[in-house]
């Protein structure tokens, strides 16, 4: 390459650097030369010091689905298989019920007949005890015993319904549609009503579960949004309920949040931040006004001639990127949030449009 061709390519980068460089937030310091600067309001907001807890985010719908009747297994689900609601998730051998609904309906099909001959028999000595050709003892033994093949039936039927019933629990059904998250029992072994068999989880509808200690779990309610850190994302989530202490947590309240779609997985730990004092009023800037220099904590606030003036602030509580600030502020002063570094009192100022995403 020549001399010229490689002074010519280094002019080209330096001016590509130039071009695609972000455009300087403040000035030089030369005299009375404008700023360049981004800008916010104080607002007046609703602040509570906050701590970050950890949590876990769990499924809102588990169940271990359980065996309703004695016998052996058939078949089981493999763990990650994913079924509807109603659909089998483990079948039990039932070649037994089968054969005692058969005998069942067998007998119920013997009381009818019976009960349908004793019904016409009785008619019949009816119809002669008109013409006084039957003895009254033998109507009434008669209409006895088919009040009794009623009774019979009645219960034929209903123990053809229980087994019928119970036929079809031998088909263990999954309560909501989910996936198989665990087998706990396997073909060929033999379980008892209430052993449980698989469990199933719902993936689609997530929770967000941390434990709280009861200081703190006072100032929540169901409704109220916290913020939830996890993975590198930030989001709100509203407070489902919260359970008092129990198994697994005795010593702190479970609160549960909903879990905003489509942020985080199953399984994935996060953080949320919970209030510990009540949210009290209190006047609000964004964290990056803040400028700390050696003669304490300041804000530059734009004046009606466009300089900008500085103002010495106390800081106070401080939640998300919001701080509360005391000093010669009001609702609605407009702050230096970007380019403040390097601002004077006084100097003119020339405001830039926030940048896209920034509050």
């Amino acid at each position: 390459m020549s001399r010229r061709a490689a002074i010519r390519a280094l002019l080209i980068a330096v001016g590509l650097g130039t071009a695609l460089a972000p455009a300087p937030l403040a000035a030089a310091a030369g005299k009375g030369r404008a700023a360049l600067v981004v800008v916010d309001e104080a607002r007046l907001a609703e602040l509570a010091p906050r701590r970050w807890v950890p949590a876990l985010v769990t499924a809102a719908r588990e169940a271990r689905v359980a065996a309703e009747v004695a016998g052996r297994l058939l078949e089981v689900r493999e763990a990650g298989a994913r079924v509807a609601e109603g659909e089998a998730v483990a079948r039990l051998e039932d070649r037994q019920l089968l054969l005692q609904l058969e005998e069942a309906r067998a007998e119920a099909r013997e009381e009818e007949a019976r009960l349908r001959y004793l019904e016409a028999e009785l008619r019949r000595l009816r119809s002669l005890a008109q013409r006084d050709l039957a003895a009254a003892t033998r109507r009434d033994e008669v209409r006895s015993l088919r009040d009794a093949s009623r009774e019979a039936l009645a219960a034929a039927r209903a123990r053809a319904e229980r087994l019928a019933d119970l036929t079809r629990r031998s088909r263990i059904l999954a309560p909501f549609a989910g996936v198989v998250a665990e087998r706990l029992a396997r073909p060929g072994e033999r379980v008892a009503p209430g052993d449980p068999v698989v469990r199933l989880v719902d993936p689609q509808r997530l929770e967000i579960r941390a434990p709280v200690p009861p200081a703190q779990a006072r100032l929540l309610r169901p409704g109220l949004r916290l913020s939830v850190q996890g993975g590198g994302r930030e989001a709100e989530a509203a407070v489902l309920a919260l359970a008092p202490p129990g198994e697994g947590h005795p010593h702190a309240w479970l609160l549960r949040l909903e879990a905003p779609p489509g942020i985080w997985a199953l399984g994935e730990a996060v953080r949320v931040a919970v209030p510990e004092a009540v949210p009290r009023r209190a006047l609000t800037v964004p964290r990056d006004a803040l400028v700390l220099r050696r003669e304490g904590v300041a804000v530059f606030r734009l004046t009606g001639k466009g300089t900008a003036e500085r103002v010495p602030v106390t800081v106070g509580v401080a939640d998300g990127m919001l701080v509360e600030v005391r000093g010669a502020l009001q609702p609605g002063d407009r702050v230096v949030v970007r380019g403040a570094e390097r601002l004077r009192p006084g100097q003119p100022v020339k405001v830039l449009p926030a940048p896209p995403g920034a509050r």
